[in-house]
């Protein structure tokens, strides 16, 4: 019985690429974060800084045009990024607000990260109208 590749050459190749473009990347986050490793909500500080506290704004699984821009960063607890990918998934604008202290350094940073974004997704354009109408 023959093997089924998953995927194909041109494929893994492009993969590769991916995961060492991200590995890279979060070695910079990283690194930038280790001159002040504190959590921007909490202000809580963070030892080990590892993946689970480098929290993208515009979620990198579908805003491809920034993932690797360092303006789409923040440094969170694990908690804290957990709980803000929650709210931010539900695009729940008003929660965030109510929630994070920190909401407009990062409602801040989310607008100027706008121009830089090709993806017209559904968080795009609901932060969109959140904006204009605060």
């Amino acid at each position: 019985m023959g093997y089924i590749k998953k995927y194909s050459d041109k494929r893994l190749i492009s993969k590769k690429k991916e995961q060492k473009e991200s590995e890279l990347f979060f070695e910079k986050a990283i690194e930038l974060f280790e001159e002040h490793p504190y959590s921007l909500e909490s202000n809580k500080y963070i030892s080990n800084i590892n993946r689970l506290n480098i929290c993208h704004i515009f979620p990198k699984r579908k805003y491809k045009s920034v993932q690797y821009d360092l303006k789409n960063i923040i440094l969170l607890t694990g908690d804290e990024h957990t709980r803000f990918d929650t709210l931010l998934d539900r695009m729940d604008f008003e929660k965030l607000e109510q929630e994070f202290k920190s909401w407009n350094l990062i409602k801040k940073q989310m607008i100027e990260l706008l121009p830089f974004i090709e993806e017209r997704g559904n968080l795009y354009l609901k932060f969109l109208d959140y904006v204009e109408s605060n």
